[in-house]
């Protein structure tokens, strides 16, 4: 058991994920690239969100989202 308490003294605990919002170049490109908008709610007022190009529709805040097929259609994959 001490050999195994010695072993977690060397741990380091690595940050392995990244959000994915419309603020990150290469998913604004592609939701650009299928046709989406990409705006706030309201001037300046909270976060950047995923729109259809004529409709405020979805309105949402990451460009990542499973079973969403609204969103799919302007590059949310």
């Amino acid at each position: 058991a001490e050999k195994e308490d010695e072993s977690l003294d060397n741990l380091v605990s690595v940050f392995s994920t990244t959000d994915h919002t419309p603020e990150i170049v290469s998913e604004k490109n592609r939701i650009l690239e299928h046709g989406g908008r990409i705006s706030r709610y309201q001037k300046d007022l909270g976060p950047l969100r995923v729109w259809l190009k004529n409709e405020n529709a979805p309105g949402l805040a990451m460009t990542r989202s499973l079973g969403d097929s609204l969103a799919k259609s302007v590059g949310v994959i």
